[in-house]
């Protein structure tokens, strides 16, 4: 017997074998990823009891060179509106190069009932990551609530704030 026909059993043997491998890897990230995100929206709805309540909301962001910070607040609908947008959000376990530049605080009057870092599309809530749910592509930049009651005043008030500095200088 040649040792061609045992040669190709070995690595048609070989074959099957990595190829189970790499299948039962796909198959096992597959439900890790899919019981994660069940966790991760579970997580969200707890977070989204707690800030329920909300009567307005406080937003600050830093201006880089100086440090200093700017705050927006939501009040009324403006706020009934982020709290929805949060609570709708989706789970997101990709990774990203994110800055997390804005904080926003939940209130109810004085008490602060839950806080979420966000970068317009994205939102951090209890270390875990989502999509703002209204977020939609529309060119460059994008819109959702996040983005456009919160993330992009702030934005247009840094600079605006950063354009202030540099003239008095």
């Amino acid at each position: 017997m040649s040792d061609k026909p045992k040669y190709r059993i070995g690595l048609l043997l070989f074959l099957v074998v990595i190829s189970g491998w790499l299948a039962s890897v796909r198959v096992y990230s597959l439900l890790t990823d899919s019981a994660l995100r069940k966790v991760d929206n579970a997580s969200l709805a707890l977070f989204a009891q707690k800030i329920a309540a909300t009567d307005h909301i406080i937003a600050i962001k830093q201006i880089p060179p100086s440090h200093r910070l700017i705050s927006l607040t939501l009040t009324g609908e403006d706020a009934r509106r982020f709290v929805q947008a949060v609570s709708s959000g989706k789970a997101d376990r990709a990774t990203y190069s994110n800055i997390w530049s804005v904080k926003a605080t939940f209130f109810k009057g004085t008490n602060a009932l839950g806080e979420i870092m966000t970068d317009g599309e994205l939102f951090l809530a209890d270390g875990r990551q989502y999509k703002d749910g209204s977020y939609k592509e529309d060119g460059i930049r994008g819109s959702g609530i996040l983005r456009d009651l919160v993330y992009k005043p702030l934005g247009e008030a840094v600079q605006e704030a950063e354009m202030k500095e540099l003239e008095t200088k």
